[in-house]
């Protein structure tokens, strides 16, 4: 695989880990990805070197397929990323929560981040003297066993240690462990809803500071905890704005419905904490996702004129059933996991008992 002006070659493996991460797409958007992380020998533009891969195994391997492969081709696995190790490896464990990978050495053990899996880069070593095979349990433990080359006894040992927690460096890092703290699963997937979901972990880069649109800024969006820290997509800024306009578009002589209001959003973002403690909220809120927002209605009126606006073909946003809210207090609108507003999205709740 050619990265750059670099030619990376891995040709002997040494091990192998798989997992499913969540990656960050155009306009903002999340998807989950399965990836292999594969540790061994090869070349650095045709020097020998220790590497590691992330291969994309997202789309199954048809039996039978013959060389030479397409690279564009979804049906087999693609290299996407590799990184030179400073080591020889002897084992790979992927923890797709912190979205780093472990590599054994029979020493230390190194850290690579796997934040942009096209990109990895070295995120430090435990330094020790660790076996050559390594697992981790539950609870953020490496387990490392086996010959230790470096020890003053001989024979197989076993070794623990925990993950180091710091990941993005602020308190981005205590914002993921929330999510995983509250089990937040994403509920979409094809285009409608899903349950029970699988699980979401953000990836620092999931974070912005300033996004916000043209008639709602990032300090109006972000509601959580952390002032200065939001996962806000781009579809929830084009969603919005265009909502806005359309109530004000409205404007006009009789028949036409009274939209006259700047809308106030009374819940943007919210990190998992935040809305584990608002009333009436779902688990998986997709305010935890960034593509939803509470616009506030002075009631029955505003509501129904808004509830139109919001399931027009031109929004397409999705629409908490008052069934569901009970009160017309906001209007509760979102665009799961859209790249844009044209995108198809079957709005049914399929059983969710909060938004």
């Amino acid at each position: 695989m050619t990265s750059g002006s670099t030619l990376y070659s891995l040709t002997n493996g040494v091990a192998v880990d798989v997992g499913t991460i969540p990656l960050s797409g155009l306009n903002g958007t999340t998807v989950n990805k399965q990836i292999a992380v594969l540790v061994g020998l090869g070349t650095v533009n045709g020097s020998g070197a220790p590497l590691l891969a992330v291969i994309d195994i997202s789309q199954p391997y048809v039996p039978g397929s013959q060389p030479p492969y397409t690279p564009a081709s979804p049906y087999l696995p693609q290299p996407i990323g590799f990184l030179p190790l400073s080591a020889n490896p002897t084992d790979v464990v992927l923890d797709a929560n912190t979205m780093q990978a472990y590599v054994g050495t029979g020493s230390n053990v190194l850290v690579v981040d796997l934040t942009d899996p096209y990109n990895p880069v070295s995120g430090g070593q435990i330094t020790g003297s660790f076996g050559t095979r390594l697992a981790l349990d539950t609870n953020g433990i490496i387990i490392a066993a086996g010959n230790v080359p470096s020890a003053t006894t001989t024979g197989s040992t076993v070794q623990t240690t925990t993950i180091p927690t710091t990941k993005c460096g602020d308190v981005r890092d205590n914002m993921i462990q929330e999510y995983q703290t509250y089990n937040v699963m994403d509920t979409v997937s094809g285009g409608q809803y899903v349950s029970p979901g699988t699980p979401f972990v953000p990836a620092c880069s999931n974070f912005t500071q300033t996004s916000g649109s043209v008639d709602f800024p990032f300090d109006q969006l972000n509601t959580g905890d952390f002032p200065n820290w939001a996962i806000l997509r781009n579809v929830l800024f084009a969603g919005l704005d265009t909502m806005q306009q359309a109530c004000w578009d409205q404007l006009g002589p009789a028949p036409a419905p009274v939209c006259n209001f700047n809308f106030r959003i009374t819940s943007g973002y919210r990190n998992p904490s935040d809305n584990a403690s608002t009333p009436n909220s779902g688990q998986n809120s997709r305010h935890m996702f960034g593509d939803a927002a509470d616009i506030a209605t002075s009631g029955q009126a505003q509501w129904n004129i808004l509830r139109p606006i919001a399931k027009s073909n031109a929004v397409n946003a999705c629409v908490e059933p008052y069934s569901v809210q009970k009160n017309y207090a906001h209007i509760h609108v979102e665009w799961p996991d859209m790249n844009s507003l044209t995108d198809t999205f079957t709005c049914n709740s399929n059983g969710r008992t909060g938004w």
